[in-house]
């Protein structure tokens, strides 16, 4: 089945490719989404750009989508209109509970009459998150906006320890634990379907009140 992920580079959409390809799909495209609003509700916006270097390292093309519009409606519509020109039998999502993502991707793969893959839907994120660091992907926090989570959390690395630090934040604060309703964002910058690994040559904090982000300026891939 020829497959397009709806790819952000975070861990959610990395894991549903890692599924993919481990589950013999053949992945013709990573399609990304390019917002131009920033608070998009649809579109991961944190270092997007970082989608170009792991579509490099996994090897498989990238389709880059530009978003103009400023609400989910014409956000849907403009990625529809790009997948409609794909020569694919499905797409793929990374998303696990998230109902308004969900009906939004559901009625966009029946419209251009296309099989849905979200393999992790309804599965416990906790699951997700932890089989992603059993595979030993490099997965690193690159904006927070919850209690608990301070600006000392913004480039840190989700690994087994700070995994144990953010369940705890998440029962004491009561976080989403995947991050799915905003409370954090990630970018993966290794694994083991990278060739290559993301090396950060130069990443800057910024955090206000009870939020911040964590902007990487520049980056190249780097042997392993």
């Amino acid at each position: 089945m020829k497959t397009a992920i709806l790819f952000s580079g975070g861990k959610d959409s990395t894991m549903a490719l890692y599924w993919c390809l481990q589950n013999a799909y053949t992945v013709k495209y990573l399609v990304s989404a390019f917002p131009a609003n920033p608070d998009s509700m649809l579109f991961h916006t944190s270092n997007i750009e970082l989608v170009r270097l792991i579509a490099e390292s996994v090897g498989i093309e990238l389709i880059e989508v530009p978003i103009t519009s400023q609400d989910d409606k014409g956000e849907s519509k403009e990625l529809k209109q790009a997948l409609k020109k794909l020569d694919i039998d499905s797409i793929a999502v990374g998303g696990v509970s998230s109902n308004y993502q969900g009906k939004i991707f559901g009625k966009m793969a029946e419209e251009l009459g296309v099989e849905l893959l979200a393999p992790y839907w309804n599965v416990p994120h906790e699951e997700l998150i932890q089989e992603a660091i059993d595979a030993n992907f490099k997965i690193i926090f690159t904006s927070v906006s919850a209690d608990g989570l301070d600006e000392s959390w913004l480039g840190k690395e989700l690994n087994s320890g700070t995994f144990e630090e953010l369940k705890t934040l998440c029962e004491k604060f009561r976080i989403n634990i995947g991050g799915e309703g905003g409370e954090y964002c990630t970018t993966v910058i290794d694994g083991p379907i990278f060739k290559k690994q993301i090396k950060i040559l130069e990443a800057e904090s910024q955090f206000s009140g009870m939020s911040g982000k964590y902007l990487i300026k520049k980056a190249e891939l780097a042997e392993k």
